[in-house]
């Protein structure tokens, strides 16, 4: 086969690999922002509809810091262990209290998606690697 076409499936590799490298360095500097903790509580939950017209649910709570009280809704939880009323621990920015999710919950969908674009791109580049010298000792 010509290197040609390792050139190309080495790249095709590097598609997958770069954003997974970019969604984990995102998700390493929101975590350094989102330093501070406090208890909130899970209020009701919402039905979201997606594009393919699913339902997903999400949770909204509510939180308290420095006497102001802030209500969001989190991400998608396709496991759910919370109830409405249950306390959760919210990671927020102190510089914007605004800003917060569900720690354990929230945080959790970027490094899986990071990890598995990395993962496929690795793969890729494991089997042309393989092939590559499978073919050179041919």
């Amino acid at each position: 086969m010509e290197n040609g076409f390792f050139l190309f499936i080495f790249c095709f590799s590097l598609i997958f690999m770069v954003p997974g490298f970019i969604i984990l360095v995102v998700d390493h500097h929101r975590k350094k922002r989102y330093q501070m903790v406090t208890e909130g509580k899970i209020i009701r939950f919402e039905d979201v509809r997606t594009v393919n017209s699913t339902t997903n649910l999400h949770p909204v709570y509510e939180y308290v810091v420095n006497e102001k009280r802030y209500c969001k809704r989190g991400g998608y939880i396709s496991h759910l262990n919370l109830e409405v009323g249950m306390p959760v621990c919210i990671m927020y920015n102190p510089d914007c209290p605004s800003q917060s999710f569900i720690k354990g919950y929230d945080s959790k969908i970027q490094k899986i998606f990071g990890m598995a674009f990395i993962g496929i791109g690795l793969f890729i580049l494991l089997m042309v690697l393989i092939i590559f010298l499978l073919l050179m000792l041919v």
